[in-house]
């Protein structure tokens, strides 16, 4: 290996660290009792009746973050496992429970529009490009494989 591919794998590798946190932050802030997320689903709770759902998505979207640590894995590893098709299927269901499955910051985002629009887009800019490299090499690692 070249310096180069070393210096990048290893930012691959201090990247994969930092998805576990993210990933833990948000787990964390879904499910610990002094969160503003949980007392906002401990609100919904009482005044939605459609709250299984909201609360279902919530969840799905965790388990689903934590699940695709497992193909950047592979793609930092450069490793196949399993068909494409359902890494395929496993990418397009993670981007439709990361809009779905996240009533709280969707929530918050509309709330900072109606008050400042730019903090609005700073706020929804902060919380998308940590995810952007994760989503690529995921779509990458999904899409671009070739079938053995």
């Amino acid at each position: 290996m070249d310096a180069v591919s070393t210096n990048l794998r290893r930012s691959w590798e201090v990247y994969f660290a930092f998805t576990i946190f993210l990933t833990a932050g948000r787990a964390y802030s879904f499910f610990a009792p002094e969160s503003p997320e949980h007392l906002y689903f401990t609100v919904l709770n009482a005044f939605v009746h459609g709250f299984s759902l909201f609360y279902i998505l919530a969840v799905l979207q965790i388990a689903l973050t934590a699940f695709h640590w497992l193909p950047l894995a592979l793609y930092l590893f450069q490793r196949r496992l399993g068909p494409p098709l359902f890494w395929q299927v496993m990418f397009v269901l993670r981007a439709i429970l990361d809009t779905a499955g996240n009533s709280y910051t969707k929530n918050t985002l509309v709330s900072l529009y109606q008050n400042d629009p730019w903090v609005c887009a700073l706020t929804l800019l902060y919380l998308v490009l940590p995810y952007v490299p994760w989503y690529w090499a995921c779509w990458r690692y999904a899409f671009m494989q070739k079938e053995a």
